[in-house]
């Protein structure tokens, strides 16, 4: 999956060591179980590094069942979806990670 790879290269091209990685969904209409379950192992992957990840703006009611339905919410856990990037960041700078 095309944003695994993306998201791993962010990651190991980051300048500083990165802490919160923020997926933001508003353009994802819809999640297949198989790309559900490759973003969830990058998440797992992401997490023994450290990393806490989050998602944010999943508008779409279809996105959202799907995420529900495929394990990818239960993966990253209620408290990292967020309805922005601002929320994300903010309580990901007040709060503990993975």
């Amino acid at each position: 999956m095309n944003i695994c790879r993306r998201l791993q290269a962010a990651v190991a091209s980051a300048p500083e060591p990165v802490r919160l990685l923020v997926i933001e969904a508003s353009g994802i209409v819809g999640i297949d179980y198989t790309g559900s379950r490759i973003l969830q192992e990058t998440v797992v992957a992401l997490h023994a590094r450290g990393i806490a990840v989050a998602l944010a703006r999943l508008a779409a009611e279809r996105a959202q069942i799907q995420a529900e339905q495929t394990g990818l919410l239960a993966c990253l856990g209620t408290a990292h979806v967020f309805k922005s990037v601002e929320d994300a960041v903010q309580a990901a700078r007040s709060g503990p990670r993975p």
